[in-house]
């Protein structure tokens, strides 16, 4: 994903505008909101501010949606259901490292461009129940299926349950480094990451080399070819990772 999901949505709507009024309202309603979230972030949402970029009234507003979360919420659901699975998505690499590899490659490019909106996910989450149970059910299916790839591919006979809990935290910890790194922007990463003048190619890297050590016990056998040999020599030094 190259584009922020506000431009993607408002460009989709320029290329193939609906043909009734009342659709090309409610998406036009969408893209403002989508656009702001990455601005402003959800706590700092406001209907008329919403109504304003769409070019309408706060009454047509209120045609369509009753509140701010009410459009919030459809805008971000839509958007962890058709854009996050397809950045993650874990199947048809070679090897076990590349699909780990290509997958936090992808989540990282994601939250770099839609660094507001990640942030904005996360307030709604606090703020409201109903979307943080989506968003969890949503990365508990994607565990799920990851958690399928590996004992289909890599793990055969391993036990399941124990590799989705293995995936869950995982994630987790994924999902913490992130959020601190490109959300919060917590200054001890962001010094290591000046420091040692790590890109996404190195951080994705070192991010799948803690997680295939932590399902298979061992370093991979094998890295992408897209992967820099600098990159693969700096944490074969710092974390003593020798690829044969």
């Amino acid at each position: 994903m190259e584009q922020s999901y506000g431009i993607v949505l408002e460009q989709k709507l320029l290329e193939f505008p609906p043909k009734r009024k009342s659709v090309r309202t409610h998406a036009a309603l969408k893209v403002a909101t989508a656009k702001l979230l990455e601005q402003v972030g959800y706590r700092e949402l406001r209907v008329a501010d919403i109504a304003k970029e769409a070019g309408v009234g706060t009454a047509t507003f209120h045609d369509y949606f009753n509140n701010r979360t009410h459009v919030a919420k459809e805008v971000m659901v839509e958007f962890i259901h058709t854009f996050l699975p397809a950045n993650v998505e874990p199947h048809g690499y070679s090897t076990a490292f590349a699909g780990i590899y290509f997958a936090n490659k992808g989540l990282m490019d994601l939250y770099q461009v839609n660094v507001g909106l990640m942030k904005s996910m996360f307030q709604l989450s606090d703020h409201d129940e109903e979307f943080s149970l989506i968003w969890r059910s949503m990365s508990t299916d994607w565990y799920e299926v990851v958690t399928r790839t590996m004992l289909k591919r890599y793990m055969v006979g391993a036990d399941k349950k124990f590799i989705f809990m293995s995936i869950y935290a995982l994630g987790g910890m994924i999902d913490e480094f992130m959020r601190g790194l490109y959300v919060y922007k917590d200054a001890p990463i962001l010094d290591i990451v000046e420091q040692y003048n790590l890109g996404d190619d190195a951080l994705a890297y070192y991010l799948s080399i803690m997680w295939y050590r932590s399902i298979f016990g061992e370093n991979p056998k094998k890295v992408p070819n897209e992967i820099n040999p600098k990159t693969v020599a700096l944490f074969e030094e710092k974390l003593h990772i020798l690829i044969p």
